[in-house]
């Protein structure tokens, strides 16, 4: 009887740690997608800065960078790709 007991109790010990387990490693990448968010978001708003700068100096028109707008889009839609990509590895790791 005491058998059937510890060895319940072990299967149920080895279940909660993988669980435990699971919902770190979950906590961890939701982590990792909100440091690259923010980078992103960073990173974009430095670059949007810089091209609104040069267009008030006039300098994109010289260089036919696209406009601020334009500029957004493109960072938004890398932020997508981004989320999308670490979508999938998820679904791979736990496929």
């Amino acid at each position: 009887m005491s058998n059937d007991l510890f060895q319940k109790l072990s299967q149920q010990i080895a279940d909660a740690r993988t669980d435990l387990l699971e919902r770190i490693s979950d906590l961890q990448n939701a982590i990792a997608e909100l440091r690259d968010n923010v980078m992103t978001s960073f990173h974009a708003g430095e670059r949007i800065e810089r091209a609104r700068k040069e267009l008030g100096r006039g300098a994109a028109a010289d260089k036919a960078e696209p406009s601020p707008a334009l500029a957004e889009q493109m960072i938004i839609m890398q932020q997508q790709i981004r989320d999308l990509n670490s979508r999938l590895a998820k679904l791979e790791r736990k496929g």
